[in-house]
């Protein structure tokens, strides 16, 4: 259930974004800055769905839930199981890195 909520909230926070960048960019005087500080919190918000996404395919593909099996008649590839996987880690790792200091 974690996974499934944290997808949908990653899909809200993008459509929410989406308004305030509509908002922001129909006002004159907008800086440089600030849309650079809007595109990253937008690479932010997607690398979270990305997470939520991946992490909804490895949940739906474990023993004793194996949505695929019992939806679909088959399970799901464990290569593309495995490269969910990787996909998660790698976005944990993402967010991890030290970011550069001004």
């Amino acid at each position: 259930m974690g996974a499934v909520a944290f997808l949908i909230q990653s899909i809200r926070d993008i459509v929410n974004h989406e308004k305030t960048v509509a908002e922001v960019t129909s006002k004159e005087g907008v800086t440089e800055e600030e849309l650079k500080a809007l595109q990253l919190k937008k690479f932010g918000y997607y690398v979270s769905l990305m997470k939520s996404v991946c992490d909804c395919i490895v949940f739906s593909n474990i023993s004793g839930v194996d949505l695929h099996r019992k939806y679909r008649g088959k399970p799901l590839n464990e290569g593309i199981a495995s490269i969910a996987g990787l996909g998660s880690a790698s976005t944990v790792i993402w967010n991890n890195y030290p970011k550069a200091k001004k």
